[in-house]
């Protein structure tokens, strides 16, 4: 992948700005290259899952991606304008060509005079286009086949051959009718509303209703639907918060691209506010039990006015996650991103939500509160190269002189001599100096052309005759020097030298620095932002876990009690020092009730073993299994390609979660939190080029990144793979009856589900399977393409099942549930539509990550279909 020059690089390089609906660039065909590369490059795939693009580069010198036209609504009078202002890559673009149109071709009524190479053109995309519409046909049919399936009713003893609604969704059935009529009637109108738009701007009756109802070829349905549906039906699968399913009916609704809001160009914000609170504001009069918006549980949007700030609060939220991720993420990400912590907000109540909410809630306020600035200054300075400081010489006298001298010995080295050269030249340096070696211009182009640039101003230096005199800051003019990307301050300054300087300087202030005193003030920024995050933990964070999850409980000691507190030293030191006011110290094995349904493994656990002590063996082999997984990928680091390597990790998930989460979910819950709160944190260090964290985490993630992962400054694949495998066990817990007392209240399950562990397996299991088989036996490519085989899908079904079957199996054997033989055939059956349904919506899926939405689809099936 090229690298830019810092010269073309924008300030702002991973920015975007939205491009008008009603208007596009004219004479670009730069989208219909990128467009019929993009085909070549898809059609020659034979990869099952994302491809690893690229193995080399740090990721922070990358250029920003290419724009190209989000697949979904078009709008405007160029009935050619077939791209939304969306950003993202197009998984199955059209095969246009610039200079001709299929849809005048189509209609000029004379198929005969397309002759020769336009014939074949226009053939091959009819076929893509028809191939596309059964794509997002199934796609739809598919997500509405799974929605029906969670808002079945899942109470023991309402299995039979009718299927009947959820008791938690019939409460809300008429604000249900209200919402999917909102819902349809905007996607229905908006292409009427286009047609009588265009035929009030001047064109024929006939030419207007063809261009309003016409259907982009790249028309994606999952940025109308993932948003919008995804979440009721994860709240109708829980069925525990009676309002979840009308706080979610509401983001729903808010989630709706403006676009298909009525008159959204005038006072559109307004307009989907109003309708949003619909469903609330006009039917809940109506009812006859208004009073059942007083909820038992959740005791949250309990009125009307706290549900109302629901739409507000979700738009803010989803413009603050699209400034920080930009490009890293698609829109339907960003929506449903926005809509779970809107849901984490307002239900969290058990202890782990509680936990998971401080985290991402409190701590997340408190980094933008209190570390913005720090971290945008960084990421100024960083941007700035070390030629383009300032050259103005540095005084080895006074007070300053000596603060220049400590700069020297305590910061780093800089990255070139040239840097130092210009930054810190002093008054008494008098000495003579050896000229270089003489270099050619070819290795000074080549070295412009790579993108080092001071590299290329030494080698410009060393490559142009001329004498050095005595004096560093009267060197004779070297004629290469007045190149633009080579800014010449060695002798006389060029006009288009100093225009380009002042240019700089006015765009980034901190160029009028040395480079020792930004060296400095970028130490000092890191060191500001290492100490507000640490304070931000120590203080607000502590406190509302303290409150809020653990009883009032200090979090230190009682993590203490809760790791080692059965160990018999530590019990005892903790009693003698009368220390059991901080640390909390388990109950003794001998005294815990234990019930005669629970099996033996719980046995072990609770009276063998003891709880503190399991949680140890467990993160010991979690650790174990870690190290074995990063001294395998180190193996074959010269040997396999990277998406081979990266499906080691994969295999590492299986290993350490799946025979283990069963054992102790909460424990899991919390550690899957706790390191996604460190990927989080160490990610936004590196995106903001903190030092000296930045540079290490750069290069040690490079060689497993994949082409997703250079389109922003978020590196999203390991995150991705954790919130994949973690979702699902936290959805499990959400809606699972809780034990404990005391300190430990709410930190014990009274049963295990099969669906805590289907992340574990969609992600671990069956990607990586599809991956691996369909990339050496896949021959045969899914009717609409993308890349896909179907061999790798076949593949995907059988190794999801079997992770499901092994895992109903060890439920069994483990004494979680009770075992009969005779649900073996069945439960082999569900678990095999289960598969095919999370391959099938894998193969299909392109509006948002397949390891976060299908190990979510794998979830919903599995309660759906009471594996």
């Amino acid at each position: 992948m090229p690298v830019r020059t810092s010269t073309s690089r924008s300030p702002h390089p991973y920015h975007r700005k939205s491009i008008s609906l009603s208007q596009r660039p004219e004479n670009d065909s730069s989208t219909d290259v990128r467009s019929s590369d993009a085909v070549r490059s898809s059609d020659s795939s034979e990869d099952h899952a994302i491809e690893a693009d690229d193995e080399k580069g740090p990721l922070l010198r990358l250029p920003a991606p290419p724009i190209r036209g989000r697949k979904g609504l078009k709008d405007g009078d160029d009935p050619s304008v077939e791209w939304t202002p969306l950003v993202s890559p197009v998984p199955t673009p059209s095969v246009e060509k610039p200079g001709f149109s299929f849809t005048s071709a189509k209609h000029s009524g004379k198929p005969e005079q397309i002759k020769g190479e336009q014939d074949e053109i226009y053939a091959k995309y009819i076929q893509r286009r028809r191939a596309e519409v059964v794509r997002r046909v199934t796609e739809t049919v598919l997500l509405l086949a799974v929605g029906l399936l969670s808002s079945l009713d899942r109470r023991a003893g309402s299995i039979s051959w009718v299927p009947t609604i959820s008791p938690s969704l019939w409460k809300w059935k008429y604000e249900l009718k209200c919402f999917f009529t909102i819902f349809c009637s905007c996607y229905l109108l908006y292409p009427v509303r286009r047609a009588l738009r265009l035929r009030l701007a001047g064109q024929g009756l006939a030419s207007a209703v063809r261009t309003g109802f016409h259907v982009p070829s790249r028309f994606d349905p999952g940025i109308l639907l993932y948003p919008v549906l995804l979440p009721l039906c994860i709240a109708a699968s829980l069925g525990h918060y009676d309002t979840m399913i009308l706080v979610n009916i509401i983001l729903g609704l808010a989630s709706m691209p403006q676009e298909v809001v009525p008159m959204f160009q005038r006072g559109g914000y307004y307009i989907h506010w109003a309708l949003s609170i619909v469903p609330v504001s006009l039917l809940i009069p109506l009812r006859r039990h208004p009073s059942i918006l007083k909820l038992h549980a959740s005791k949250a949007c309990t009125n009307l006015q706290e549900m109302g700030l629901l739409f507000p609060l979700h738009q803010n939220l989803v413009k603050l996650i699209s400034d920080l991720v930009t490009t890293s993420l698609d829109p339907s990400e960003i929506q449903l991103l926005s809509a779970g912590l809107i849901n984490l907000l307002v239900f969290a109540t058990t202890p782990q939500s509680q936990i998971l909410k401080a985290l991402l809630w409190v701590g997340g306020l408190c980094l933008f509160v209190f570390c913005e600035f720090a971290l945008k200054a960084e990421v100024s300075l960083a941007r700035v190269p070390a030629w383009r400081f300032a050259r103005n010489k540095t005084s080895t006298k006074g007070v300053s002189g000596r603060i220049n001298r400590i700069l020297q010995a305590l910061l780093p080295e800089p990255r070139s001599r040239f840097a130092l050269s210009t930054s810190s030249e002093s008054e008494d340096e008098k000495s003579p100096k050896l000229a270089p070696p003489r270099r050619s211009r070819k290795t000074r182009r080549t070295a412009l052309r790579e993108g080092n640039v001071d590299d290329a101003l030494h080698k410009t230096l060393s490559a142009d005759d001329g004498e050095v005199t005595s004096d560093t800051t009267k060197l004779t003019t070297f004629p290469a020097l007045a190149r633009s990307a080579t800014f010449s301050t060695y002798g006389r300054a060029t006009a288009m030298a100093v225009k380009w300087r002042n240019i700089a300087s006015s765009s980034n202030p901190y160029t009028r620095l040395n480079f020792l005193h930004a060296q400095a003030l970028k130490y000092l920024l890191a060191v500001y932002a290492y100490v507000a995050v640490a304070a931000s933990i120590l203080l607000p964070v502590r406190y509302f876990i303290s409150q809020r999850a653990l009883a009032s409980n200090e979090p230190i000691g009682w993590a203490i009690g809760y790791f080692v507190g059965d160990i018999p030293p530590i019990r005892m030191f903790v009693i003698g020092n009368n220390l059991e006011w901080w640390i909390k110290i388990p109950v003794n094995k001998s005294q815990i009730e234990f019930g005669s349904d629970a099996g033996w493994v719980e046995f072990l656990r609770r009276h063998v073993i003891g709880s503190a002590n399991t949680r140890l063996l467990l993160a010991a082999y979690c650790v174990s299994v870690v190290g074995m997984g990063i001294v395998a990928v180190l193996q074959l680091n010269n040997v396999v390609e990277v998406d081979t390597r990266r499906k080691v990790f994969h295999g590492v998930m299986v290993a350490m979660l799946l025979p283990t989460i069963p054992i102790d979910p909460c424990f899991f819950a919390l550690a899957l939190m706790i390191v996604l709160a460190v990927f989080l944190m160490l990610d936004l260090f590196r995106a903001s080029q903190l030092p000296p964290i930045s540079r290490p985490l750069t290069n040690f993630l490079a060689p497993y990144v994949d082409g997703r992962d250079y389109r922003g400054p978020v590196i999203v694949s390991h995150i991705f793979l954790l919130i994949g495998c973690a979702i699902p066990l936290w959805f499990s817990l959400a809606s699972t009856e809780r034990l404990g007392d005391g300190p430990w209240a709410g930190w014990e399950v009274a049963s295990r589900d099969l669906s805590m562990v289907s992340g574990v397996i969609c992600v671990g299991m069956g990607d990586a399977a599809a991956s691996l088989f369909g990339r050496r036996y896949g021959r045969t490519k899914w009717y609409w393409g993308g890349g896909k085989s179907i061999e790798g899908s076949v593949a995907f079904t059988l190794a999801v099942m079997i992770g499901l079957m092994a895992s109903w199996l060890w439920l069994r054997i483990g004494g979680w549930v009770e075992f009969d033989a005779r649900e073996i055939p069945l439960a082999a059956l569900k678990a095999l539509a289960a598969g095919a349904g999370a391959s099938l919506m894998e193969s299909t899926l392109t509006a948002a990550n397949d390891n976060v939405v299908v190990p979510i689809g794998l979830w919903l099936l599995v309660r759906g279909l009471r594996i």
